[in-house]
């Protein structure tokens, strides 16, 4: 995959190019180099036989995260999933793959913790998990109660799907760990008595706390929104795969039931989009984790065209967050906080916080680091999760897509006069789009009909799931997990080659 963002010193070595960076001077090539330096990490790390995924150092071990008190272990409360945000949209699909082997393993082994924790059935995983698939809850008050966190890991097996359509996989691998996570999921929600709206509880946003009615600091609540973002999103991709699959019409109907009596997101006392069900104060407003800012990403149950309220009260929470006094601003946090700009159409945001990333929190070689004094860690700690977040970010930037609709150069930085993305990676149905034309942001809409439509739900949805494409056989894949072709990725699809005037955006996609 090559990326070409103009600029940049490659006579001058990495390392003073970084520097100079921090300094205030820029060279879009350095963001470009690590982009594909993202990537190469990723490959690296994360190869079709490898035993394990990638940890929060992805390979390796300095021996610096193994001896902190978070360990170098698999986080399921953001960090192993930032790992792996940049597979499917820069064409390394098949990295995913020790991902998939791990969530079967961690699937089975959470099974007997739902049944001997919450009397459910499925399976259920927490806060983090190990080699040898630990799913029960953490062991402090404040971060080990995350309920949702195998959820949220499951949702790249539909990910996976929707970028390569491999029915094989879809059947004999992302379909069993979605089912079960779903039955969990219906199990545990419950009705809030004064609302009557379905909720998930008792769990925690995870690592935050609140002020409760009473002045304490608090981290146990009913009705987190981060549990509601991946309750929705999991029994949503879990009966998108049934029907495709024309299985388990009993659990499509208590799925489609439950996602009409989830609670609404909700706007605060502060115009922000609220943590928990009730507009609670931050305890911690300089907090780190921001956990129900997954709702406009990874996932897309907010975004600026069909929920716009919603997306402006995201970017307050943004906004209060990074000005609050003693702003733990680490790399996985840059990260995050480049991605949610780039997915509320703000890409100069973004582009601010992927240079703070590189300059602030990556060392002289551009592998990312967690910044010392925050988390517990005496000292700066390399992190994998900020190389995938970065590179993951200028895809974003690029090339946005759900399964009805294709953007190209939906968040790009002014900043960014000229250069190219070949090839671009996009979701299944857009295969070989042709766009011309002057806009300040193109769309291509497929002739796709969903089959699973999100109307039912409190806000809207901008997940679509339409029926397998005549030719999703799924008969001629050899492996259940590698070897599918993904036809977005073919080396006949268009390079898309941008020219940005000052006042307007041209794109060109040349055959």
């Amino acid at each position: 995959m090559s990326l070409d963002l103009g600029g940049g010193r490659d006579d001058v070595p990495t390392d003073r190019r970084r520097e100079r960076l921090a300094a205030g001077e820029r060279d879009d090539g350095l963001l470009a180099l690590y982009f594909q330096y993202g990537r190469y990490l990723t490959v690296a790390g994360s190869r079709t036989d490898s035993p394990l995924p990638l940890a929060l150092q992805g390979l390796w071990n300095d021996g610096l995260a193994s001896s902190a008190s978070w360990s170098n272990d698999f986080h399921l409360d953001m960090n192993t999933q930032q790992n792996y945000w940049a597979a499917e949209p820069t064409n390394l699909a098949e990295c995913h793959t020790p991902l998939f082997r791990f969530l079967e393993r961690l699937a089975e082994t959470g099974k007997s913790t739902a049944i001997q924790m919450y009397d459910a059935p499925g399976w259920v995983a927490h806060t983090v998990t190990n080699a040898w698939g630990y799913s029960a809850p953490g062991s402090a008050m404040g971060w080990g109660l995350n309920v949702t966190g195998g959820a949220w890991l499951a949702t790249h097996l539909w990910e996976h799907y929707e970028y390569g359509g491999d029915l094989a996989f879809l059947r004999e691998v992302a379909y069993p760990v979605l089912r079960d996570a779903a039955e969990f999921l219906l199990a545990y929600l419950s009705e809030d008595p004064a609302t009557g709206h379905l909720v998930a509880g008792p769990s925690e946003s995870p690592e935050n706390w609140y002020v409760a009615p009473d002045g304490s600091r608090c981290s146990i609540a009913m009705g987190n929104t981060v549990d509601r973002v991946f309750a929705a999103a999991i029994i949503q991709d879990c009966s998108a795969a049934a029907e495709i699959l024309n299985l388990d019409a009993e659990l499509r109907v208590r799925i489609t039931a439950a996602l009409a009596r989830l609670s609404p997101y909700q706007i605060g006392r502060h115009g922000q989009l609220q943590e928990w069900l009730h507009d609670f104060e931050d305890a911690d407003p300089a907090h780190r984790h921001t956990s129900h800012l997954c709702a406009p990403f990874p996932e897309r149950q907010i975004t600026p065209p069909s929920t716009p309220d919603l997306a402006h009260a995201a970017e307050v929470t943004i906004e209060r967050r990074q000005s609050a006094d003693g702003w733990e601003q680490t790399e996985w946090v840059e990260a995050n906080f480049a991605l949610f700009h780039a997915r509320l159409l703000q890409g100069d945001k973004a582009l601010a916080h992927l240079t703070s990333l590189v300059a602030d929190a990556s060392e002289a070689n551009l592998m990312s680091y967690s910044v010392g004094g925050v988390a517990g860690a005496a000292q700066s700690i390399y992190s994998f999760d900020g190389n995938a977040g970065g590179t993951a970010t200028v895809a974003e930037l690029l090339v946005q897509s759900d399964l009805t609709e294709l953007e190209l150069l939906p968040a790009l930085p002014t900043t960014w006069p000229d250069g190219s993305v070949r090839p671009a990676s996009a979701r299944r149905p857009h295969r070989r789009p042709h766009l011309g034309g002057r806009a300040p942001r193109a769309r291509h809409h497929p002739s796709v009909s969903p089959s699973v439509s999100d109307r039912s739900a409190p806000h809207p949805v901008r997940r679509r799931h339409p029926r397998p494409h005549p030719d999703q056989s799924g008969t001629d894949h050899d492996q259940r997990l590698v070897n599918h072709q993904n036809p977005v990725m073919s080396p006949h699809l268009p390079t898309a080659r941008l020219a940005v005037a000052r006042s307007r955006r041209e794109l060109q996609c040349d055959q």
